[in-house]
């Protein structure tokens, strides 16, 4: 799908997970939108996200809220800042602290 494309009702569903979660980009987003927006038959896009943002509400439930622990930043930054990764992106670094 373009940008100037409209959205179907499969794409749309296969996107509503994302879409309940608030995951997707700007451009996405918008499509979903102006999906739902848009008058006449829909194929199950409003269950779809009625049925995503149930799952996510009981994600949300489910996990229970938890400061991190006041050394958390500063091991970040300390790995981040670790030369020995040879990590030259930001991704590399990422993946370089979640294989450590």
């Amino acid at each position: 799908m373009t940008v100037s494309d409209e959205m179907t009702c499969e794409e749309f569903t296969e996107m509503a997970p994302a879409y309940a979660l608030a995951v997707l980009d700007e451009t996405e987003r918008t499509a979903c939108t102006r999906h739902l927006a848009q008058s006449g038959p829909h194929r199950g896009c409003e269950e779809a996200v009625g049925e995503a943002r149930q799952v996510t509400g009981c994600l949300s439930a489910a996990v229970p809220a938890r400061l991190p622990s006041p050394g958390l930043w500063r091991a970040i930054e300390a790995r981040i800042a670790d030369d020995s990764t040879g990590a030259t992106s930001p991704e590399d670094v990422l993946f370089s602290v979640e294989t450590r």
